[in-house]
Formats: C-alpha cells, sequence, structure tokens
C-alpha cells in the first residue's frame, strides 16, 4: 500500500531535477494572430498548430496530420455536395459531421464552424446545402488547404465545385 502524497504548498520549488521545462513557442511559420480565429486573415487557428507542435516539436506529426486533411478534406466536400444534390439528408449530415470533426482536429476552425452548421441544419429538417453556405464552405476550405499546403511543402488537393 502507498502513503498518499501531500500535495505541494503553492508556489513551492520542485525537488532538485524535476523543474518544469519552460513551454517554447511551436516551430511553425504561422502567424499568431490576436483575438478570434475567424477574425484573423490565417485561415488555420494558431493555437491548435501549437498544441500539434507540443506533441512533436519535428513538425512530423503535423505535416502528417495535414497530409491527410488536404486528402480527405476535398473528398468529403465532393461527398457532401453529391448528397445535397440527391437530397440524402443523412449522407449531408455524416460528411459535414465527419469534416467538421477532421476540420477542427487541424485548426481550420472556418472549416469546421461552416461544416458544423451545415450538419446542425441537416439534422433539424431545414433544406439540404443551400448554395450559398456551400459556397462559404468551399471558400474557407480552399483557403485552408492552401495554407496547409504552404506550411507542410506538400501539394494541395483541388476543391471542386462541380459536386464530384
Amino acid at each position: 500500500m502507498t502513503k498518499d502524497r501531500d500535495p505541494e504548498p503553492a508556489g513551492a520549488t520542485p525537488p532538485s531535477g524535476l523543474e518544469e521545462e519552460a513551454p517554447r513557442a511551436p516551430q511553425t511559420s504561422l502567424p499568431v494572430a490576436a483575438g478570434t480565429p475567424s477574425a484573423s486573415p490565417n485561415p488555420l487557428d494558431p493555437r491548435v498548430i501549437a498544441e500539434i507542435m507540443d506533441l512533436d516539436r519535428s513538425g512530423a506529426l503535423l505535416r502528417t496530420a495535414f497530409g491527410m486533411f488536404l486528402d480527405d478534406g476535398p473528398r468529403l466536400l465532393g461527398e457532401l455536395q453529391a448528397a445535397a444534390h440527391v437530397q440524402d439528408r443523412d449522407a449531408f449530415a455524416f460528411a459535414a459531421h465527419t469534416l467538421k470533426s477532421c476540420a477542427g482536429s487541424v485548426g481550420a476552425t472556418r472549416v469546421a464552424a461552416a461544416s458544423g452548421s451545415l450538419e446542425h441544419a441537416a439534422r433539424q429538417g431545414a433544406t439540404l446545402g443551400p448554395a450559398s453556405a456551400i459556397q462559404d464552405l468551399e471558400r474557407h476550405l480552399g483557403e485552408a488547404l492552401q495554407a496547409m499546403a504552404a506550411e507542410s511543402g506538400l501539394p494541395p488537393a483541388p476543391v471542386r465545385e462541380d459536386g464530384g
């Protein structure tokens, strides 16, 4: 049986050799903008990028995550557009939900917000994919893909506007 340790008093110095390393700035070229991510000219949330970089300072994890989104983002948009075309509410909501989750995990917050709005509307029974809402999503996705491609050095997949 182990004895429970008394918590250290606030401001106490940890035992020698256990000092916490000061947080380092992420090794990314993305600008850190003040304010909310949607108010920033940067289509990627620098806080999310910093969190990913904190997990792997080499940048390999970030490049992998961006690479996956560069492939999956356009594919998911195509699935969403195809579902809207045939008015398949379940497929539309699923594609919007998946794109929302993927985008959020790589810091593409505008894509996540636009996808989330489309998903919510579909689940509430609204008309699937008003053209203006899907166009907004396409624009946000294109901006995020360009930023990810520039940051990672990977080529962006084209965002198809014809639903296929």
